[in-house]
């Protein structure tokens, strides 16, 4: 059969109930210091900026030379100046991180795949209820952005659903 899109009328739209999330962040705590972390399943590594780490852990890695370099989301490669290993609370759990310290990171704190993935976390992004799953427990993401459900928005949303034409 074939497929085509079309945009969904007023009232297919407001039958859907959903969330939107626009980026999977939780609040981490880090020696009495609580800050953002971004869940980045795309980011083979976790990482810290070197900023952060001089608030939290009073180390200067300005001086650094590099050990190395990750590249970022943005295509671009950043040095990585050097690694700590320590414990990061989320909700009422501690959980063990190795992190990579670089500079000039968007975000101050990325929890990679070697964080979600490791035998002892297990992570899952659970998309539906809007929270990061680690040893079975749900955390939930904090920047949820507003239902978009409301009648008075409806009109607004360009939904576009693919659907198989019957011949």
């Amino acid at each position: 059969g074939k497929y085509s899109l079309r945009k969904l009328n007023a009232d297919e739209v407001s039958d859907f109930k959903f969330g939107i999330i626009s980026a999977f962040k939780l609040s981490v705590t880090v020696l009495n210091y609580v800050t953002c972390a971004l869940v980045d399943s795309g980011s083979q590594c976790t990482l810290m900026s070197s900023d952060l780490v001089n608030k939290i852990f009073e180390i200067d890695h300005s001086k650094n030379q590099p050990i190395g370099q990750v590249k970022v989301a943005n295509g671009q490669n950043v040095d990585i100046l050097g690694t700590l290993n320590f414990y990061i609370k989320i909700g009422n759990e501690n959980f063990a991180v190795c992190v990579n310290v670089v500079r000039n990171l968007n975000e101050d704190f990325i929890l990679g795949t070697d964080f979600l993935g490791h035998k002892k976390n297990e992570g899952i992004v659970n998309m539906k209820e809007g929270c990061l799953e680690l040893r079975g427990l749900k955390f939930p993401f904090i920047n949820r952005v507003q239902s978009n459900t409301s009648e008075d928005n409806v009109g607004e949303i360009a939904f576009i659903r693919a659907y198989k034409e019957t011949v």
